[in-house]
C-alpha cells in the first residue's frame, strides 16, 4: 500500500494519483508497522519514517484550519466515499506532537514498550487505546468514539489493547487549532488489512469530503491501493 499525504491549496489539492504518494509500500497487510510523519509549514516539507527509519523528505504545502475536527479512522465530510479504515484494521499508541521530531526522537518512540509518552513538553495528545479513547498526556484531549470503536486485548504493540476499526467507525475530537499547528508530528502503530481497490484515511483534519475539495486545508493521511 502507498502512504499518501493530501494537503495544500488549489484545484489539484487532491489529484488522487501518484502525486499524492509520499512513500510506496509501507508494509504487508495484517502485519504491524510503525509510521511517523512530520510537517513543517515554513519549510513546506514532510518527513516520513517507517519503523523508525527515515524513508523520504518531500516538498508539500500546508494550510492550517481551526474549524474542523481531528478524525482517526475516517476522512473529512461524510458521504459514501468517506475513506473509513477497513474492517479489521488495528491501531495503537497514536501520538500528536506540536513539533517536527528528530530521527533520534522517532527511534525512541518506536523502541518504547510502555504506554508512558516520551517528549511530553511537545505532546498535544497521546492515545494508548488501552480500553478507552482517553488522552494519557496532561492535556485531557480525550477522543469521542463514533459508532463504537472496539478494543483488542490479544493483539497490540504497547499497553494492554489496540483500537479495532470496523469500516464505519472512527474517533473524533474538536479542533480549535491544537491539531493544526505550523509544525507537527503524528506517530502511531497500525496493522492494516489489504486496501485493494480502496483509499483509507488513517487520520484527517479537513473540511468536507476530501475527494471533492478544491482547497485542501490541513491534512488527510491515508493508504491507497498501490
Amino acid at each position: 500500500d502507498d502512504l499518501d499525504f493530501i494537503t495544500g491549496t488549489g484545484t489539484n489539492a487532491w489529484s488522487n494519483n501518484a502525486a499524492d504518494s509520499i512513500y510506496p509500500n509501507i508494509g504487508n497487510a495484517n502485519a504491524w508497522v510503525h509510521l511517523a510523519f512530520g510537517i513543517s509549514k515554513s519549510a513546506s516539507s514532510v518527513v516520513v519514517y517507517v519503523n523508525g527509519i527515515l524513508k523520504t523528505t518531500i516538498a508539500r504545502t500546508y494550510a492550517n484550519n481551526t474549524d474542523n475536527p481531528l478524525r482517526i479512522g475516517a476522512g473529512g465530510g461524510f458521504t459514501a466515499a468517506d475513506l473509513f479504515l477497513k474492517a479489521g484494521t488495528l491501531m495503537d499508541n497514536f501520538r500528536f506532537y506540536n513539533k517536527v521530531l528528530s530521527a533520534a526522537e522517532i527511534a525512541t518512540i518506536v523502541a518504547d514498550t510502555t504506554p508512558e509518552p516520551y517528549y511530553s513538553n511537545f505532546l498535544v495528545a497521546s492515545y494508548n487505546f488501552d480500553g478507552n479513547a482517553n488522552d494519557s498526556s496532561a492535556n485531557n484531549n480525550h477522543l469521542s468514539s463514533i459508532n463504537s470503536v472496539a478494543y483488542n486485548t490479544s493483539d497490540c504493540q504497547v499497553g494492554i489493547s489496540s483500537a479495532v476499526f470496523k469500516g464505519f467507525n472512527y474517533f473524533q475530537i474538536n479542533n480549535d487549532g491544537r491539531f493544526s499547528p505550523n509544525n507537527f508530528t503524528i506517530a502511531f502503530w497500525i496493522k492494516p488489512v489489504s486496501s485493494a481497490g480502496t483509499t483509507q484515511s488513517i487520520a484527517s483534519c479537513t473540511p468536507g469530503t476530501a475527494v471533492h475539495q478544491a482547497v485542501q486545508h490541513d491534512f488527510v493521511l491515508c493508504t491507497e491501493d498501490a
